[in-house]
């Protein structure tokens, strides 16, 4: 991952993501020649068209990585927050508890 941070560039945008899933698709799902029957152009140009659209991507995947681990930074701070105040009566159990329940993660406690 050392070689990521020196991506530029903008982020991938929604279209370009489902461009690249019809791709993956396509390539997938497509008739391929039998093997010693020529090479298969097809696969070759959608494989250097998605290679070529990597770079967004990887933009887009570290920025929202990035992301994710400063909510769940914040929401370790709230946690631990509430676990202060409720040790110190600030706030009732059943309220810390409530609380806890909406920054627990989806199938959370």
């Amino acid at each position: 991952m050392s070689r990521l941070p020196r991506l530029t560039g903008p982020a991938a945008n929604d279209e370009l993501i489902d461009q690249l899933a019809d791709s993956v698709l396509n390539r997938t799902t497509h008739i391929h020649p039998e093997p010693g029957r020529g090479a298969d152009y097809h696969c070759l140009n959608l494989t250097s068209y998605m290679g070529e659209c990597m770079a967004p991507v990887l933009v887009r995947l570290r920025e929202v990585t990035a992301s994710l681990r400063a909510a769940e930074d914040r929401t370790a701070r709230a946690l631990a927050l509430i676990d202060e105040w409720e040790l110190g009566d600030v706030i009732h159990p059943s309220a810390a508890d409530h609380l806890r329940r909406l920054l627990a993660p989806e199938g959370g406690a």
